[in-house]
C-alpha cells in the first residue's frame, strides 16, 4: 500500500538533513540482508511537490519439505503484510543425507537380526529339531557323468532312512527335508535361501568341496552346526567350530599309519615311501605333513615319487626301496592305471610272480592304499594279496557282529540289495547325531569329544582341531593363543587283505 504525505516548505531543509543521517544509518542496517526480510523505503523530496514513499515491502525465501529427501526453494514477496507474489525458485535434492537414513536403517535392522539370530542360536532343549540333508542324487540328470556321486548319495540317504525309524522309536524328535544339490554350486546358493535352511538346527552334507565351503561359510555365520559325512579331502578355510568332518582327513589315517607301522615293525628300521601322480598332490601334502609331524620334525619328508604323466615308472620306485628295512610304500591315489604299474611291478620278480607265502617278501614291504581300490575292476585280486595290501578307512562293516548282521539283512529287505560303506555311514551318522540331538540339544557340539560312538560299521571319537596364533599383550608380551578350526573324528579303521577278503589288520 502507498501513502502520500505533504511536507511545508518551512520543514523542507530540516527534513532533508534528516533523511541524509537515516539513509546513511539504513545502508549499515540492511547490509549483507541476502535478500531475506529486506525492507525498501523511497522517499522522494522536492521544493514544493508533494513526497511519495513506499514502505512496508518485504522479500523472504524459504525451504518447504515436497518429499523425503527433497525441499523445494520458496521466496515470497508481502507488501502492506499481504502476499503479493510467491515463486518457486529452485529444488534440493537431499542424496547425503537419504543415503545416512538409510545406511542407519540398515544398520540399526541388522544389529536387531543379529541379536535375534544369537538369542535364537543359544543352545535349548526343543520339541523338534530341523535336520537338512543336502547331496547329489542328480534327479532328471542323464549324462551319467555323476553317477558315482549320486549312488553314494542315494545308498547314504537309504541308511539315513532306517536310522530315522531307529530314532522314532526311541522318541527322538526330528523333522527332515532333503534337497537334490545337483552337484551345482548355483543350487547350493539357491537353497541357501530357503526358510528350511535358514531355520534348521543342524544340515548335514553337501558332497563336493566347492559347495563345502558355500555350505561351511554360510553355517559359521548363521551358528548352523553341519555335517561333512562323506569328503575326507575338504577343511574349512575359516575356521568354523560349527563344522564336523565324519570321514578323518588324510593327515588324521596317515597318522594312524605311522601308529600301526611302530606296533608292526617294533625298533626295525622304517623306511616310508609316498608314491602317486601330480592329481593327487594334496594328498600326498597331507601325508608330508603327518610324517613332519611323526618325526618331530617340521622339515622332515619321506622318500617320495610323483609320476607327472600318471603312469608308474619301475625303475623310479626301485631305487628308493631300502634292503633290510620294512618299506611301508603309502600311495594315496584313486588313479587305477597307476596303481596297477605300482602293484604290478612289486609282484614282479624277473617276470615272475612272487610268492605271498615268501616269508622274506612279507618281511620286505608294506602298501598302503585307499579303501576305493577294492572297488576297482581291472586289478586282479592276487596283487592285492602278494602285496599285503593294507588300507585306511572310516568304515568296517564286521559281519560277526549280530548287530551289524541284523542290519544287512534289514536293509537288503527293504531295497533288495546288500549295504555297502555308503549306507552304513549314512545309518550311524543319523543315529549319532540324532540321539546328541535329543540329548543335549543344539549345543552339542560342545559334547562331541566327550561322547564317542561305536555303531554298526563306524566308530567316531571326534576332537577338536585347533589353529595356534600368537598375540601381542598390552604389556608387550607374545602369547599362542588356539582357536577351534573344525571338529573331525579320529578314528582310522587299519584294514588288510588276506584270503582275498578285507579284515581288520589288528586280527
Amino acid at each position: 500500500m502507498q501513502k502520500t504525505v505533504l511536507i511545508q516548505p518551512i520543514f523542507l531543509k530540516l527534513l532533508v538533513s534528516l533523511l541524509l543521517i537515516s539513509m546513511a544509518s539504513s545502508c549499515k542496517l540492511f547490509q549483507g540482508g541476502g535478500g531475506k526480510n529486506l525492507r525498501t523505503d523511497t522517499i522522494v523530496a522536492r521544493n514544493t511537490d508533494p513526497v511519495k514513499v513506499k514502505i512496508d515491502t518485504f522479500r523472504s525465501c524459504d525451504t518447504l519439505p515436497q518429499q523425503n529427501y527433497v525441499r523445494l526453494i520458496v521466496c515470497t514477496e508481502r507488501v502492506g503484510g499481504q502476499i503479493t507474489r510467491r515463486d518457486t525458485t529452485g529444488r534440493i535434492e537431499m542424496t547425503a543425507q537419504r543415503k545416512a537414513d538409510s545406511l542407519r536403517i540398515v544398520q540399526a535392522e541388522r544389529q536387531r537380526d543379529s541379536l535375534a539370530l544369537i538369542e535364537l542360536r543359544k543352545p535349548q532343549l526343543k520339541s523338534s529339531y530341523k535336520v537338512v540333508i543336502m547331496l547329489p542324487f542328480m534327479v532328471g540328470d542323464r549324462s551319467g557323468g555323476n553317477e558315482a556321486k549320486a549312488t553314494r548319495a542315494v545308498e547314504f540317504y537309504e541308511g539315513a532312512l532306517m536310522a530315522f525309524d531307529s530314532l522314532r522309536r526311541e522318541n527322538v524328535p526330528l523333522s527332515i527335508s532333503v534337497f537334490d544339490t545337483q552337484d551345482s554350486d548355483s543350487v547350493i546358493q539357491t537353497l541357501l535361501l530357503r526358510e528350511e535352511v535358514r531355520t534348521a538346527d543342524l544340515i548335514i552334507g553337501p558332497m563336493s568341496n566347492s559347495e563345502l565351503r558355500t555350505v561351511s561359510d554360510f553355517a559359521a555365520a548363521n551358528k548352523i552346526p553341519m555335517v561333512s559325512p562323506l569328503n575326507p579331502r575338504f577343511s574349512p578355510e575359516n575356521d568354523n567350530d560349527y563344522f564336523l568332518q565324519i570321514n578323518p582327513s588324510y593327515e588324521q589315517q596317515s597318522a594312524q599309519i605311522f601308529a600301526y607301522a611302530d606296533r608292526t615293525a617294533g625298533r626295525r628300521a622304517k623306511n616310508f615311501i609316498v608314491v602317486g601322480t601330480k592329481d593327487d598332490s594334496l594328498l600326498i601334502a597331507q601325508f608330508q605333513t603327518a610324517y613332519g609331524i611323526y618325526r618331530k620334525d617340521t622339515a622332515a619328508r619321506a622318500e617320495m615319487y610323483i609320476s607327472e604323466d600318471g603312469r608308474f615308472d619301475a625303475t623310479k620306485i626301485r631305487s628308493k626301496i631300502q634292503r633290510g628295512a620294512l618299506n611301508i610304500l603309502v600311495a594315496p591315489s584313486l588313479r587305477e592305471p597307476f596303481v596297477f604299474g605300482l602293484l604290478r611291478s612289486l609282484s614282479d620278480d624277473g617276470g615272475k610272480p612272487i610268492d605271498p607265502n615268501n616269508k622274506k617278501v612279507q618281511d620286505s614291504y608294506i602298501v598302503f592304499g585307499l579303501s576305493q581300490w577294492k572297488y576297482f575292476e581291472t586289478i586282479n585280486f592276487e596283487y592285492f594279496e602278494s602285496m599285503r595290501l593294507h588300507m585306511t578307512s572310516d568304515v568296517f562293516a564286521d559281519l560277526k557282529n549280530p548287530t551289524t548282521m541284523r542290519f544287512k539283512e534289514a536293509y537288503f529287505s527293504e531295497y533288495g540289495m546288500p549295504p555297502r560303506e555308503f549306507a552304513y555311514v549314512g545309518f550311524d551318522v543319523m543315529i549319532y547325531v540324532g540321539r546328541m540331538l535329543k540329548k543335549h540339544g543344539t549345543g552339542f557340539f560342545a559334547q562331541l569329544d566327550r561322547e564317542p560312538y561305536t555303531g554298526r560299521a563306524c566308530r567316531f571319537e571326534v576332537k577338536p582341531i585347533y589353529r595356534t596364533y600368537k598375540t601381542q599383550e598390552l604389556n608387550g608380551d607374545i602369547k599362542e593363543k588356539a582357536v577351534i578350526k573344525r571338529y573331525e573324528n579320529t578314528f582310522i579303521h587299519i584294514l588288510k587283505f588276506e584270503e582275498f577278503t578285507v579284515i581288520k589288520a589288528e586280527e
